[in-house]
């Protein structure tokens, strides 16, 4: 399956529903001067749709991270939405779900920090030490 990325715009706002590999090369290239054309053009808010991306590696997931950078520094909002569960479990495990306000592609809501209840901090735990 080809990378492709389909934009629409309404107003200060744009939709990139993303179709195929999420992966290092051409498709993070591609994504990242999608980004920084639209945050340049004054575009306030945008929607990662990743409904059809068929796997995601590590530099689809840095990318994703570096296009939030680029929006908020800019005064934005980036949203992804169509997350699988994979998905999901990726940004729970490398906890980016902070980060990133998301929807899963079964509907379920992942609200942004602001929205969240203050996760405790981590404790140590020691173990007994051995006789």
């Amino acid at each position: 399956m080809d990378f492709e990325i389909q934009v629409s715009q309404k107003g200060g706002a744009a939709k990139l529903d993303i179709r195929g590999r999420l992966v290092l090369g051409e498709p993070t290239r591609r994504l990242r001067e999608e980004i920084q054309n639209l945050s340049g053009r004054g575009i306030r808010r945008i929607l990662v749709n990743l409904e059809g991306v068929s796997f995601l590696d590590s530099a689809g997931l840095g990318q994703l991270v570096a296009s939030y950078t680029t929006v908020t520094q800019r005064g934005g909002e980036l949203r992804l939405a169509g997350l699988s569960d994979q998905a999901v479990d990726l940004l729970e495990l490398t906890r980016l779900s902070a980060v990133f306000g998301a929807v899963s592609a079964s509907g379920a809501t992942h609200p942004p920090p602001a929205a969240r209840e203050e996760v405790p901090a981590r404790r140590k735990i020691r173990a007994a030490a051995s006789p």
